[in-house]
């Protein structure tokens, strides 16, 4: 069985997570809705690169964000996905944890982001979706990138990271960035109201969904 959307067949869908249990859970989910799932039992070392080798032109990749434990992956799901779209592979991002520290870097090519719990046929089929028309087509307006001032608002070297306000995007609203978030050599120039520009896609709606790529020193 398949699926097609925006003319591209899906048939198959490689379930990646550290969790044995919640493998054969999205898996049940999967299979009622004609899908065929591969669970994936090991993502070490070299296995992501032959996976992206074997998902083929009717696969996509379903992944949970926490992916380091029982020592199953050295990334997190952010990084998996955003691989994967690199590639041309879609990709939905699976989870329901407010504030989860996805990289706002990678969150570029990330267009299919299930925040909410449980998954089901409706929001699967809307983040692939998604993920399949920014592949195909480009981006939605809310995840259109412009060149846009960022300034930075306090630091907070303990945690290490820095909060901002993009101005075109809310005078009022701060967004937690981690030093992983940015480039280096932004970062050796970061300190409280420091402005920089960055490619940030300011029609999105809610902050959470903010991305930050190509930063210029002011």
């Amino acid at each position: 069985m398949s699926f097609y959307l925006e003319n591209r067949q899906i048939s198959t869908i490689w379930v990646i997570d550290d969790d044995p249990n919640a493998r054969d859970s999205y898996g049940f989910t999967l299979e009622d809705m004609g899908l065929e799932a591969r669970p994936v039992t090991d993502l070490q070392d070299g296995t992501l690169a032959a996976l992206r080798q074997s998902v083929g032109s009717t696969g996509a990749v379903l992944c949970d964000y926490h992916l380091k434990k029982r020592d199953y992956s050295r990334h997190n799901g952010d990084y998996v996905v955003a691989r994967c779209f690199q590639k041309g592979i879609p990709g939905v991002l699976c989870t329901s944890i407010h504030g989860a520290p996805i990289n706002r870097q990678d969150l570029r090519y990330i267009p299919g982001w299930l925040k909410t719990s449980p998954m089901n046929e409706t929001n699967l089929r809307g983040a692939l979706e998604h993920c399949i028309e920014e592949l195909t087509i480009g981006y939605r307006p809310s995840r259109r990138p412009w060149r846009t001032l960022v300034r930075v608002d306090n630091m907070d070297e303990e945690r290490r990271g820095l909060t901002v306000v993009v101005p075109a995007w809310s005078t009022r609203t701060k967004i937690q960035l981690h030093f992983d978030d940015i480039p280096g050599n932004i970062r050796e120039l970061a300190e409280p109201d420091r402005r920089f520009h960055a490619h940030v896609n300011i029609g999105a709606e809610d902050s959470r969904d903010l991305y930050f790529c190509k930063w210029e020193p002011q």
